[in-house]
């Protein structure tokens, strides 16, 4: 404690209010420490914020890539001659953390089996130049039903 102590008696001169300001430390150790911890929790929270931004913005992007290589999947069934008259529907899944691989998931109804192939061929040249890794999984059916196709 460096502040001067001050002995206050009936007949001393000094008035109360000038009493008061010798007794009280000029900067409390507190009031440091509580600012220091108000900058830190602002520095904080405007990093999460960044963090929060940065992540959404990410996803974002990633998303609208997916949606572009649905429709180039989509394009690239409509121009092969061996697909006329095959709906087939590419459905893209984005996984939560960056990471993590593009699930591509092709739907739809063949005439034979050997389609199966055209197909998934397909779809490995039009992802092979894709950002990231990409992983096909094949929903393709063999139905009869379907008129087959001239090749």
């Amino acid at each position: 404690m460096n502040a001067p102590l001050l002995i206050l008696n009936p007949g001393s001169r000094l008035p109360w209010a000038q009493a008061q300001r010798m007794l009280a430390p000029p900067t409390p150790l507190g009031a440091a420490i509580g600012g220091l911890i108000s900058l830190a929790l602002a520095v904080l929270v405007v990093g999460l914020i960044a963090a929060t931004v940065s992540l959404y913005q990410q996803r974002r992007r990633r998303h609208a890539e997916a949606r572009e290589l649905e429709r180039q999947l989509s394009a690239a069934f409509l121009r092969d001659p061996r697909l006329t008259g095959i709906v087939l529907t590419p459905t893209i899944r984005i996984p939560l953390s960056p990471g993590r691989p593009m699930e591509i998931a092709i739907a739809g109804a063949i005439s034979r089996a050997e389609l199966r192939a055209v197909v998934l061929q397909i779809a490995r040249e039009e992802t092979k130049y894709s950002e990231g890794e990409t992983v096909l999984e094949d929903r393709l059916t063999v139905s009869s039903t379907v008129p087959p196709v001239a090749a």
